[in-house]
């Protein structure tokens, strides 16, 4: 992982290696949870959260 902080713009990139070469950039939401998740898994994809058309679902963690 590469993160360059640009004191220019005040912009994080976050970047991604993989056997030494790049392999993807990080272009999601800038919140922890899916930053997290591409932490995690670079390859994976994004979080249903993220999808505009998933706004107004709301996930229930618990049968409470």
């Amino acid at each position: 992982m590469k993160v360059d902080l640009s004191p220019k713009d005040k912009k994080v990139e976050l970047f991604h290696y993989q056997d030494g070469a790049f392999h993807t950039e990080y272009n999601r939401a800038v919140t922890f949870k899916s930053i997290v998740a591409f932490l995690k898994d670079p390859k994976g994809p994004p979080l249903w959260e993220e999808d505009p058309g998933a706004k107004d679902v709301v996930h229930l963690d618990s049968e409470k």
